[in-house]
């Protein structure tokens, strides 16, 4: 995924990467009921060709997982577990 990067692997590498391989990040867009589609290069997208599902799909996700989305707000610190 990293190396496969069309804007570079920079931005890609991270504990994200560490924790959720293509496997993974593939399993839980689908489980968020978003359909895929494999170019022959090997770069996946969903079907609609549309960025917004993807956006969709962690906003779903977020919710249920309880997450306080504060929008305008200052982050006066991080604690462990991006608690913020």
């Amino acid at each position: 995924l990293v190396r496969n990067s069309p804007r570079g692997a920079k931005e890609l590498r991270g504990p994200m990467t560490k924790r959720f391989g293509p496997r993974e990040t593939r399993a839980f867009f689908e489980d968020m009921g978003v359909t895929l589609k494999t170019e022959a290069d090997g770069r996946v997208f969903p079907t609609t060709d549309d960025s917004a599902t993807i956006v969709d799909a962690l906003e779903r996700a977020a919710a249920e997982a309880g997450v306080e989305v504060a929008f305008k707000s200052g982050v006066r610190r991080v604690d462990p577990g991006f608690r913020v």
